[in-house]
């Protein structure tokens, strides 16, 4: 009998250990989770795109890149997620989440907003090196807004535009800026077709296994279900990729995405606003300068140019859109312009704000034309 207890008590006792040990690691992982942003710079290197020749200004881009690691993110409805506001030397992003660039009018005679990932919100260059920025640049007379987020796909964009058009937010033109997330994103095996990458993260903090499991020990599961340990720790595989074993579902990404671009037509119109759609450019598709980057032009079509190929294929059997644009070729030539496979510097933005200038004349020139044949009236 005695025996009977001892082992009891002996394994009760280990139990016991166990239990603390990894309650213990689980605060710390709270605690790390907490201070991660305030210890990052002292524990990891700087971005080593900095040293690509897109950058001139190594000490510049070193803090580009170097605040674009201090950003955080919070719930928002709808959207999911946005930026939390930052105040950097480089990056600025306000109450709303948006990133913003100077003003260049005290009163501006229309409000332009522009809807994309992280190429629109500029990851790789300074609040007035981004796309909207260089844009503003050319229609100085605009209030234009960059509602641009990392991660954002065209569905995220709709509910973004949503959100401003129910609550009567101004607007004359709506521009979404689309391509690269939408397969980077829609592929992946653990994304549904109108999921998001950020729904496993968010499904385990509303609805966990267990709740007991997650009160005891939800910091630590969050920190190994994290990239940086699941990478260089645990050696865990990424999501897979659905497009290549199903090259057929590229084509259901191709429609969902025009599906979204004409429902955000028919939002902006009820807004007052006009609408472009446009097929943004991506390293692995065209002729631009990838050698600096260590890339191989493709040799056979990629899951990137398969919804291309769709969406274009799409958009030219229906009439009815006028407002689709494809300049996923606008970066072609010797220029150094990307700083990887989707993000561009500040000159590729200029290229790009000169191109949607092309098309946006129509629309915002007229009515500049007009304000100012009314100011000139005695």
């Amino acid at each position: 009998m005695s025996r009977t207890r001892r082992a009891i008590r002996l394994v009760a006792g280990n139990l016991a250990v166990l239990l603390l040990i990894v309650m213990v690691l689980s605060l710390v992982a709270a605690i790390a989770m907490e201070v991660q942003f305030v210890f990052r710079k002292a524990f990891f290197e700087t971005d080593d795109r900095v040293l690509l020749p897109n950058y001139t200004d190594k000490e510049k881009a070193k803090t580009i890149l170097d605040e674009f690691r201090d950003l955080r993110t919070e719930y928002r409805p709808y959207v999911v997620w946005s930026r939390m506001p930052y105040q950097g030397q480089e990056t600025t992003v306000n109450a709303e989440g948006d990133r913003i660039h100077g003003e260049t009018s005290e009163n501006p005679r229309g409000v332009v907003r522009f809807f994309g990932g992280s190429s629109t919100w500029g990851s790789g260059v300074d609040d007035e090196g981004t796309l909207p920025a260089r844009f503003n640049a050319l229609y100085p007379e605009y209030k234009v807004h960059n509602h641009g987020e990392s991660g954002f796909f065209s569905r995220s964009e709709l509910a973004r535009l949503v959100n401003l058009a129910n609550q009567g937010e101004p607007m004359d033109l709506v521009i979404f800026y689309d391509g690269g997330n939408d397969t980077g994103s829609l592929c992946r095996t653990d994304v549904s077709i109108n999921g998001s990458t950020r729904a496993g993260k968010i499904r385990r903090r509303v609805h966990p296994t267990s709740e007991l499991s997650n009160t005891l020990f939800g910091a630590l599961l969050e920190v190994v279900n994290g990239k940086f340990v699941r990478k260089h720790v645990l050696n865990t595989q990424e999501a897979g990729w659905r497009c290549d074993e199903n090259p057929e579902y590229t084509e259901k990404i191709a429609e969902t995405m025009v599906n979204n671009w004409r429902i955000a037509n028919a939002v902006a119109e009820v807004a007052g606003a006009e609408f472009i759609a446009i097929l943004q450019p991506l390293a692995d598709i065209g002729t631009p300068r990838i050698d600096h980057l260590e890339m191989e032009r493709p040799s056979s079509p990629g899951a990137n140019q398969r919804v291309y190929d769709h969406v274009r294929r799409i958009v030219t059997e229906d009439p009815s859109i006028d407002w689709f644009h494809d300049f996923s070729r606008a970066y072609d030539g010797d220029e150094f312009i990307f700083i990887d496979g989707i993000h561009a510097t500040e000159n590729g933005h200029d290229i790009m704000a000169a191109r949607i200038q092309e098309i946006a004349d129509p629309i915002l020139r007229p009515k500049t034309a007009g304000a100012d044949s009314a100011s000139a009236t005695p």
